[in-house]
């Protein structure tokens, strides 16, 4: 594990919403491996497999979107029924490689990011920030649902 890895994983500081952890994430690999900025997707957990036109842009709405070929974003998702179980993705084409990370749930959306880069990503380095996501999203989950039980008990109060 790389230094700025074991930084990123304890100097962060609460996050407020997915927003906020997805940007600190995107920050990190931006910095350490050059990657172009991000785009992080939603589904309803329910479905099986992960089809974009059925998504909902988190982060990289058209302007990201220019920097993806849809058809390379397809390739490395479509007819995989399997990639909320796998944490992360590495797809090399000519001298690019793509990537997905599983992000996490969070009540009944799943998350997750695609992105490139011109050199590849330890496996390991995936992995480590897939957990770290899929965790953050459960303590934010915690933290919203506190939030509303206070809420509720000063206007029932």
């Amino acid at each position: 594990m790389t230094q700025a890895l074991i930084d990123l994983l304890s100097d962060f500081s609460f996050f407020e919403n997915e927003k906020n952890l997805f940007g600190y994430i995107e920050n990190f690999i931006a910095s350490q491996y050059l990657v172009r900025p991000i785009l992080v997707y939603s589904i309803q957990d329910q479905n099986k497999t992960i089809e974009l036109n059925k998504c909902r842009n988190v982060i990289g709405k058209n302007d990201r979107l220019k920097l993806y070929s849809p058809k390379l974003i397809e390739k490395i998702i479509v007819n995989r029924d399997d990639l909320k179980e796998v944490p992360c993705l590495s797809v090399k084409v000519d001298t690019c490689y793509y990537f997905y990370l599983n992000l996490g749930l969070k009540k009944n959306q799943f998350h997750f990011a695609l992105f490139s880069a011109p050199q590849d990503i330890p496996i390991d380095t995936l992995k480590i920030l897939s957990k770290f996501s899929t965790n953050q999203l459960k303590v934010i989950q915690k933290f919203e649902d506190l939030y509303k039980t206070h809420e509720l008990i000063h206007i029932t109060m």
